[in-house]
């Protein structure tokens, strides 16, 4: 999720405290206005009959839309010399099948985890834009230049506040590794296809100073005869009962991971599990979340076993207990599911792999 520079310097580099879970529970409601913002369902475009025949059998690469300056480990900062010219790194891969509007899609989808997002207004970029991959590049590029320069002008003022406070000299002044090691790096893949279901994965991570970084995986499913990617409105509708509906089995799975961690720390630590009632008795009051807070995430995949939401750290749980996914089983969520989707659970989706 990306902030203002000033901002995460401020809050990174001057004050370089330690992360306040608490403190950072506030993200969560800025990450879910991210994801509510990050996958667009874009309007069906009119294909050649031939290219509609391609959706068959899918065969994706994966490219790279724009890549610039050096990748650089925070504990090998000190030995790297400092580019003003490229002063972070920044990749963008995406998926391509070579079915063009489906192309379009995943190439929209992989830049908005870069480019500003206005939540008010259209994302400026669109699946039947004319050399939409050129222009994408382009954006990219100016992005880039534009935080490099931010970059930079803040280093001027970084160098000037540590010389009038006396602890460097014009001669011997470097730059916080945290400001050198900055980096948004963007990878993707085609996960599987199903019939009209195709499944694509981006995983994105980046670090702008302070602690730790920031990561999220995030999957999106393209419905190949419709021609779009299919959002949580698609499958669940409109209907504020069937969303209530969804979001409650989804607080029944919250429980249950946290459950599921509490019986394996009992384990580990050789100590008496807590009863059920104990434990849900504790959740209800400790939970990084109350059941009014949880979503329901535009990253999910289909799976075996039901459709699998995935949550990013500070959504629905602190940053060390990483990205989150819960399950929701066939049987519960089919009967929630639109007409149109009725139907998914028959299809011969993966099961999820086995740790």
């Amino acid at each position: 999720m990306k902030k203002s520079f000033l901002a995460l310097l401020v809050s990174s580099v001057f004050l370089l405290s330690a992360c306040d879970e608490k403190e950072n529970r506030t993200e969560a409601t800025e990450i879910k206005q991210t994801e509510q913002t990050q996958q667009t369902t874009q309007a069906p475009e009119t294909v050649q009959p031939s290219e509609k025949v391609e959706t068959s059998k899918l065969n994706a690469e994966t490219i790279t839309l724009f890549e610039k300056g050096k990748s650089v480990d925070l504990d090998e900062s000190t030995e790297h010399k400092f580019n003003p010219a490229e002063p972070f790194f920044l990749s963008v891969q995406a998926p391509k099948t070579g079915v063009q509007w489906l192309d379009n899609l995943l190439l929209i989808e992989a830049a908005k985890f870069i480019l500003p997002v206005d939540q008010d207004k259209p994302f400026p970029f669109t699946v039947v834009q004319t050399n939409l991959k050129a222009s994408l590049e382009a954006a990219l590029a100016t992005y880039y230049d534009e935080y490099a320069k931010e970059i930079n002008e803040s280093l001027v003022e970084m160098k000037k506040f540590d010389i009038e406070a006396g602890d460097a000299t014009e001669q011997n002044w470097q730059p916080s590794p945290m400001m050198t090691s900055q980096y948004f790096n963007l990878e993707s893949k085609f996960l599987d296809q199903q019939r009209n279901i195709a499944t694509f994965f981006f995983y994105f991570e980046n670090y702008t100073g302070g602690a730790h970084g920031w990561h999220n995986g995030v999957t999106v499913n393209a419905d190949l005869d419709r021609q779009s990617l299919i959002s949580v409105e698609d499958l669940f509708g409109k209907e504020e009962n069937s969303n209530k509906a969804v979001k409650a089995l989804l607080w029944e799975s919250y429980k249950n991971y946290h459950w599921a961690l509490t019986q394996e720390f009992a384990k580990d630590s050789n100590e008496p599990a807590p009863s059920r009632e104990k434990f849900e008795a504790e959740f209800k009051e400790n939970a990084f979340i109350q059941p009014e807070d949880l979503y329901i995430s535009n990253s999910f995949q289909f799976t075996k076993e039901g459709v699998m939401f995935s949550y990013p750290p500070y959504a629905i749980g602190s940053y060390a207990e990483g990205q989150i996914e819960l399950l929701v089983e066939w049987k519960d969520i089919q009967p929630l599911l639109t007409k149109e989707y009725q139907g998914l659970a028959e299809y011969e989706f993966k099961p999820i792999p086995k740790e």
